[in-house]
C-alpha cells in the first residue's frame, strides 16, 4: 500500500515558490543594474558631447569680421638678401 506524504509535498511546494521568488528577485536586480549602467553611459556621452562642443564658436561669432590693416611693412630677414 502506498502512502502519500502530504508534509513532504507541501515542503517541496514551498521550496519551489521560494526558489521562484529568489529567481525573480535576482532577475529584477540584474535588470535594475543594467538600466542604471545604461543611464550612466547616456549621461557620460551627453557630458562628453557638451565638453567637445564647448570649444567651438557660437552662432553669434560667425559674423564676418574685417581684417585689420597692416601699417608696418613685412619683416625682412636679418643679414639676408631681399
Amino acid at each position: 500500500m502506498n502512502y502519500i506524504d502530504v508534509k513532504a509535498r507541501e515542503a517541496a511546494a514551498v521550496n519551489d515558490t521560494d526558489e521562484e521568488a529568489k529567481r525573480i528577485r535576482r532577475q529584477r536586480l540584474r535588470s535594475t543594474a543594467i538600466a542604471l549602467g545604461l543611464g550612466f553611459l547616456v549621461l557620460l556621452f551627453y557630458a562628453a558631447t557638451i565638453v567637445r562642443m564647448g570649444g567651438h564658436q557660437t552662432a553669434g561669432e560667425f559674423a564676418p569680421q574685417t581684417q585689420p590693416e597692416q601699417t608696418a611693412p613685412a619683416a625682412q630677414p636679418n643679414g639676408g638678401t631681399p
